[in-house]
């Protein structure tokens, strides 16, 4: 009540913290040295017990495989959480969208790589659903069910990709929400300035709500926001972020 502290984390880089569990545990992500401080989702205790964790593919250890931004505890037990994946898909140029009458801002920068290559590494995710056993039950790729032509084509995120040796980053998922009484997923992704609805048994898209880009059309486009790095779902079912 006074503000002072009654606990931290032991350390600098130890833990990242995204929420709390039905049993009031904490969910997070534990930092791993040996992985390129990659995290590893899992939910933890005030006293650093580990009651569970994302398994490790010891013969893949590439940090791309580990979870990042959110981990939520579903009410059967199981945890869900955001795993980026790398896919090779052409870079966007203007001439391929009759819409637009002049070139993306990256096009001059990498017009000599778009000529003499084809693809570039889009940097993607997958919603994934582990039981208390590590096993994978349930999983969602945004590469099978998100048009390639929706991209964020203002914010620079291909410059940063190029100027840096980095693929992509597409998506960037960085909140999710599951309703029980709708059996649906709520998902929040930056870099494309939407939220998403999924049905959860079917997989299928619900609807996309944000800015309206060059693919698939969104339900109200003037919500104007953008940037987004959180995501509630009220109980009228309005949504904050």
């Amino acid at each position: 009540m006074d503000g002072n502290e009654v606990w931290n984390s032991g350390g600098v880089n130890t833990h990242v913290f995204f929420g709390v569990s039905e049993n009031n545990n904490y969910l997070g992500g534990k930092f791993l040295p040996q992985y390129n401080n990659s995290l590893i989702g899992c939910e933890f205790s005030l006293n650093d017990s580990i009651y569970w964790s994302e398994p490790i593919n010891e013969d893949i250890l590439l940090n791309e495989s580990f979870i990042q931004h959110e981990l939520i505890k579903l009410p059967n037990g199981n945890y869900m959480g955001f795993v980026p994946i790398i896919e090779e898909h052409p870079v966007p140029t203007y001439t391929n969208f009759p819409d637009k009458n002049s070139p993306f801002s990256w096009e001059d920068d990498c017009g000599l790589y778009i000529e003499f290559n084809s693809n570039f590494d889009w940097k993607g995710e997958k919603i994934v659903e582990w039981n208390s056993a590590g096993e994978i039950v349930w999983e969602w790729d945004v590469f099978n069910y998100y048009n390639l032509d929706d991209f964020d084509y203002l914010a620079g995120h291909w410059e940063t990709a190029w100027n840096n040796n980095l693929p992509f980053d597409w998506i960037h998922f960085n909140a999710m929400v599951y309703n029980e009484s709708e059996d649906a997923l709520y998902v929040s992704s930056r870099h494309l300035d939407r939220i998403t609805k999924i049905d959860y048994t079917s997989k299928n898209l619900i609807w996309n709500m944000g800015i309206q880009w060059l693919g698939d059309e969104v339900i109200v486009p003037d919500t104007l926001f953008s940037g987004q790095h959180g995501l509630q779902l009220l109980p009228n079912g309005n949504i904050v972020t």
